[in-house]
């Protein structure tokens, strides 16, 4: 089977034992593994190594993720590293040779390492270390803010993943604490 969905391309192969408890109930028990699978984000396209998705009996719309997603930069390996349902994935940085979370990220989305940097690059890793839905991802926004010198950062979260709004600040005047410029990034129109 081929599959090609939100960013998503690759060939699945193995089996799944689908039951039915009721007619609204199905379970299901085996695995897919992802061959040939590629994932794009960010305008980068990911090779995905080791991709399955497990079916251990439980509800057959619920299944557990293992995915690793990477990109090759010369001799570094860096990528994300997938777990969890598909409705609530958790994401984790990887990268051999291992590295700070930061230097995986800007491999990851830029195919370099994160020193020199333009403005316009760092607000995507920032918009990537939120919208990549991270472990740790506002601990990590708030580390490349700091590398780039911003002075302040919030991830605002509403009621949905498209509602969340990522505001980063410079203060303008050391003596004016008030005095901050501000940048906003977020997934709906609606970032004040």
């Amino acid at each position: 089977v081929r599959l090609r969905a939100e960013g998503f391309e690759g060939r699945l192969e193995g089996a799944v034992k689908v039951g039915i408890e009721s007619p609204r109930r199905l379970t299901g028990s085996g695995e897919f593994r992802i061959r040939d699978g590629r994932y794009q984000a960010y305008g980068q396209d990911l090779q995905i190594d080791n991709g399955r998705v497990i079916f251990a009996g439980g509800p057959l719309d619920r299944p557990s993720l293992d995915l690793l997603a990477l990109r090759r930069v010369g001799e570094v390996v860096a990528g994300v590293h997938v777990t969890g349902e598909p409705t609530a994935p958790q994401a984790e940085l990887y990268s051999r040779p291992p590295m700070p979370d930061q230097e995986v990220l800007s491999y990851v989305v830029l195919g370099r390492p994160l020193q020199g940097s333009s403005t316009a690059e760092q607000n995507l890793l920032l918009q990537a270390a939120v919208g990549l839905g991270l472990k740790g991802g506002q601990r990590l926004a708030e580390q490349l803010a700091s590398s780039f010198g911003l002075d302040e950062l919030t991830l605002e979260t509403g009621a949905t993943p498209r509602e969340t709004g990522l505001r980063i600040g410079k203060y303008l005047s050391p003596a004016s604490m008030s005095a901050t410029a501000w940048a906003c990034w977020s997934r709906s129109a609606t970032c004040a």
